[in-house]
């Protein structure tokens, strides 16, 4: 049998007896052993014929328990210490668990699935395997056939539900699967997601920064950063809307001379959201465009009597950054008064007779003056961009608008701004 424990929890079942004038605590088991407090334990009395031994002879009164109180008080000390130590440790682990969340990796914000509206008209919604674009819808037409001409398959997204047999549209607008051949979308924290899209190989990856109403999608290649919104109402653009392709929202103001409720509730917001992302360190052009700097040449051309004459020839040199050329407007003054150019790209086109390519005009135009894009990135630009390398050939159109030796004025304007102005003399052919 063991004579010594560490605890006072390690003793054998008995009583607690009084303490000593020493202040050693006594205790007696059922098996009639005497234990005392010893050196941070308690030790079992062993008889001996020694003085030493009779110093720790138990006191006549040792089979009393009155010592249990003072012991039973000792306890419930240790147990509250132990008590508040463990609420002390309980409350580092909340605190822990707290500074983990807020400080550690944070949770993903409300992002995907959310329809988000640009300036335009049009709408983004981001899944995890696919994006898509969203247009608005009147009704005029089922099955979003208002849309036909841009050559998207549109589709509503339809809940479980049935009615009559037949799925219940979640939403009322038009959902169009963006085209790539890969796609990615990935949390990166900080509110932050990176957006990949890889066509025939070749990777196009944007940042997306999640706001309260909104979020600011960031092109890294160029770094310009556009604001989406999503607590607003579709807007009600159609496919007969001039302006639903570009920016409406250019350096703080509503282009396009446009006047309607849904454009104000959108520069409202998206002015909220600019305010809080400027620390993005990016180019806004919603709010930070004050129009494009840009190196142009030309060159005279010559005058005859003819109706098709080729005025001047004027070559994008430099460019700071593009601009759509739906923004640009072509003007030539002569002696005659002002006329505007349509601008008209040049394509190549087979000749099936002969099958040489040949350099044509992509399309017709009724202006008494045009300007022939020959586009060196028209390939590569899904909507032509005024940009480095473009040669821009002013002629007539069918009517003479300068006759002989004249002198013209060429003015090159972008929303209205002059971009570029020469006057040209043109000399008799």
């Amino acid at each position: 049998m063991t004579s010594w424990v560490n605890t006072w929890e390690d003793l054998p079942e008995g009583q607690w007896l009084s303490n000593d004038e020493q202040g050693r605590n006594w205790f007696l088991d059922h098996q009639g052993n005497h234990w005392f407090s010893d050196s941070g334990g308690y030790r079992m009395y062993v008889v001996e014929s020694t003085d030493a031994a009779q110093e720790v002879e138990p006191s006549p009164e040792s089979e009393e328990p009155v010592a249990v109180e003072s012991v039973a008080e000792d306890v419930a000390s240790r147990r509250n210490k132990f008590v508040f130590v463990g609420a002390g440790l309980v409350v580092l682990v909340v605190v822990a668990s707290a500074l983990f969340v807020f400080l550690g990796d944070d949770e993903e914000p409300a992002f995907r699935e959310v329809i988000y509206w640009s300036d335009s008209g049009r709408g983004f919604s981001f899944h995890d395997e696919y994006a898509e674009m969203v247009y608005p819808n009147d009704d005029s037409e089922s099955f979003c056939e208002e849309w036909d001409t841009e050559y998207q398959n549109f589709y509503f997204r339809y809940a479980k539900e049935l009615d009559e047999g037949s799925p219940v549209p979640l939403t009322d607008t038009c959902h169009s699967r963006m085209a790539y051949d890969e796609y990615e979308l990935t949390y990166e924290g900080d509110d932050m997601f990176r957006m990949c899209m890889w066509d025939q190989g070749v990777a196009q990856c944007k940042d997306i920064y999640v706001f309260a109403d909104a979020i600011v999608i960031r092109n890294n290649y160029e770094n310009s950063c556009q604001i989406l919104i999503s607590n607003i109402e579709p807007s009600s653009i159609t496919n007969r809307s001039l302006y639903m392709f570009s920016e409406v929202i250019l350096n703080g103001e509503i282009r396009f001379d446009i006047n309607d409720p849904w454009t104000d509730q959108f520069l409202q917001i998206s002015r909220d959201t600019y305010n809080e992302a400027k620390s993005l360190d990016c180019f806004f052009p919603q709010y930070e465009y004050d129009g494009p700097r840009m190196i142009f040449e030309s060159d005279s051309g010559e005058a005859s009597q003819a109706t098709n004459d080729s005025l001047a020839t004027v070559l994008v040199a430099q460019d700071q950054y593009t601009v759509d050329y739906r923004d640009v407007q072509f003007l030539l003054t002569t002696t005659v008064g002002q006329v505007e150019c349509d601008l008209v790209g040049m394509e190549s086109v087979e000749n099936s007779s002969t099958g040489e390519v040949e350099i044509r005009e992509s399309e017709t135009s009724e202006a008494a003056c045009i300007v022939q894009l020959y586009d060196t990135e028209g390939e590569l630009e899904y909507w032509p961009h005024l940009s480095t390398g473009d040669m821009l050939v002013v002629k007539e159109n069918g009517q003479q608008v300068c006759a002989s030796s004249c002198l013209a004025d060429l003015q090159v304007l972008h929303l209205g701004e002059y971009l570029y102005r020469v006057n040209l003399e043109v000399n008799e052919a």
